[in-house]
């Protein structure tokens, strides 16, 4: 089974609402789960682990921050910057709740 989708990216969809689809995809596969459409901070990606996921993602929680900066102006120098030192911070508030 590939390709298993329970929403859209965007969609805050309670993690817990997958736990099912994950222990019917366990039984049938040996494949890595991962979980995202809506994971954009710390408690969702705890909430996908919960849920028995292996991991989760969070493409456009990232990419919502570029606009953020790009609308204060020209991204260099201190600008750029600053918004990697956001991007570091909001990644490693992600990873610590992985550690397991």
């Amino acid at each position: 089974m590939s390709g298993a989708r329970a929403g859209r990216s965007g969609d805050n969809e309670r993690s817990s609402s997958a736990a099912p689809l994950i222990k019917k995809i366990r039984r049938i596969a040996k494949v890595p789960i991962l979980l995202g459409f809506g994971i954009s901070n710390s408690d969702q990606v705890r909430a996908a682990l919960t849920a028995g996921a292996d991991g989760a993602i969070s493409g456009n929680a990232v990419v919502n921050i570029i606009p953020q900066h790009a609308a204060k102006g020209n991204l260099r120098g201190r600008r750029r910057s600053i918004l990697a030192e956001e991007i570091r911070e909001f990644i490693a508030d992600m990873g610590k709740v992985t550690v397991l």
